[in-house]
């Protein structure tokens, strides 16, 4: 872990930090696509810029590319976005990463080959008529290995903003709300349930300039980059905070050229978050099956779960984690092929991306910290339960 007090716009992907292989350490992580003829990707555990792991490309004859599909694109057709990934390379102009939509494409600077992660980064205005919003890691025109990891992906022209150089104190708050009785002939009080509410986060610190209109233009940019909605906020950089700015004030002090701030976010959840979702990936071929999910946080997490049907329909399906006591079914038929998603944390049930929220009956399952032991009745199948491990 190393404290790392940065900002970003929200990062649109949820699967860059190469921290989940459920295909196996020798195939693409989750959500990702290897192409290029003999090329190789294993998952790597010594050379790492965060988390725990990051992805080794390896070219062998051909060039390689590692990719993954935005599944958003349409949302962002004519849109400006960047792509940033931390890239390790001991070759010069092998490594590089890009942006293609389908009609065309953008590519950053290769990596030096100073075997150090470097920060590269490339931007793209989304065409009308894309097809795709594709990010991909390339190792080109010579047989040699890179790694990558830490990926994102923003709209704009603006990846991270160092909060470090400016902060001088920053204070995190929690609100906890208790529904709590008194009841007569009773010592004490009746607490019947306790909710997670608002998580605010302060700081105070300092931006100068050699003159007053250099503070200015500089404080400017500091606010422009945390102002216009959603924000990942870091504070380390292994979690992070989903955060609105709710409030900011500053002085002017040494004739100007000193600005000191108090900015105020308020996080969306009142919680951390893991840099990417991990998943648990099941093929259920009897009924019933039982299966160990963990969740390595500190608080209660809400997954998406994704049952698939395979060569035949799915008429039987019901989901319980032992764990909590929760259960749900649904009722309609899920057809050969195709997928019902129930997003447990929006509270949305999807039949091959069609609302059936009416077939649904019980629970929007949870996943409590620890081992939640789950148990599926029902037709074979295929489910994946994707999360992200949560942190008070």
């Amino acid at each position: 872990m190393i404290i790392d007090i940065k900002v970003s716009p929200k990062n649109l992907l949820e699967w860059g930090n190469m921290e989940d292989w459920d295909a196996g350490d020798a195939a693409a992580p989750s959500e990702h696509t290897l192409a290029g003829a003999s090329a190789t990707v294993a998952k790597e555990s010594t050379i790492v810029k965060q988390g725990s792991y990051s992805a080794k490309v390896t070219r062998v004859g051909a060039d390689a590319t590692l990719y993954h599909d935005f599944p958003d694109f349409a949302d962002y057709k004519g849109r400006r976005v960047t792509f940033g990934c931390w890239v390790y390379a001991t070759v010069a102009d092998r490594a590089r990463i890009a942006i293609d939509d389908g009609v065309d494409d953008s590519e950053s600077s290769y990596h030096t080959g100073a075997s150090a992660w470097e920060f590269l980064t490339v931007t793209r205005d989304i065409d009308v008529s894309a097809t795709q919003v594709r990010v991909e890691m390339q190792v080109n025109t010579g047989n040699t290995a890179a790694y990558f990891d830490g990926c994102i992906l923003v709209d704009g022209a603006l990846t991270f903003l160092d909060l470090s150089q400016y902060v001088e104190s920053w204070s995190p708050n929690r609100k906890i709300r208790i529904n709590k009785y008194q009841i007569s002939r009773r010592a004490g009080l009746l607490i019947t349930a306790q909710e997670y509410e608002e998580r605010s986060l302060s700081f105070k610190g300092k931006i100068s300039g050699t003159t007053a209109t250099t503070a200015r233009a500089a404080y400017d940019t500091f606010l422009q980059t945390l102002n216009d909605g959603e924000k990942d906020l870091y504070l380390h950089d292994d979690r992070f905070f989903r955060v609105y700015l709710s409030s900011e004030s500053h002085e002017y002090i040494a004739a100007s050229r000193i600005i000191k701030f108090d900015v105020k976010f308020t996080a969306e959840k009142p919680f951390t978050s893991s840099l990417q979702r991990l998943r648990n990936k099941q093929t259920i071929s009897s009924s019933p099956t039982s299966f160990t999910i963990t969740n390595n946080g500190t608080v209660y997490t809400k997954p998406i779960i994704q049952i698939t049907a395979g060569g035949s329909d799915v008429t039987d399906c019901l989901l319980e984690n032992l764990t909590t006591g929760q259960s749900m079914t649904f009722t309609n038929d899920i057809a050969a092929g195709n997928t019902l998603e129930v997003d447990c944390d929006e509270l949305t049930v999807l039949n091959d991306s069609v609302d059936e929220i009416g077939a649904f009956a019980g629970d929007f399952l949870q996943i409590n910290p620890g081992a939640n032991i789950f148990k599926f009745t029902g037709t074979n199948c295929t489910i994946k339960v994707d999360y992200f491990e949560r942190h008070l």
